[in-house]
């Protein structure tokens, strides 16, 4: 991937898209070098699409959770996510 095209991805994704499913179901989620990790205080379906709009993975999540990720946006459960 190249930088520049993640950044214009970023840019191109409506704000109104961000935390809203996340922050109602008592879920954090986040971005590090290789992962995502969601940390969710109840059971929670994570729907994470990469910055084409693929699919990537659907998850049941009960706690704590790191998912390994090759580096780009995603988008999960409607908020954008950077792996880097």
């Amino acid at each position: 991937y190249h930088e520049n095209d993640v950044v214009e991805a970023w840019k191109a994704i409506p704000e109104d898209s961000a935390i809203e499913s996340a922050a109602n179901s008592n879920t954090t989620i986040y971005g590090t070098k290789g992962a995502i990790h969601i940390y969710a205080t109840e059971a929670t379906q994570i729907t994470i699409y990469n910055a084409q709009g693929v699919l990537v993975t659907v998850a049941n999540v009960e706690s704590n959770t790191t998912i390994q990720l090759a580096p780009g946006l995603y988008i999960v459960n409607n908020k954008k996510v950077l792996v880097f």
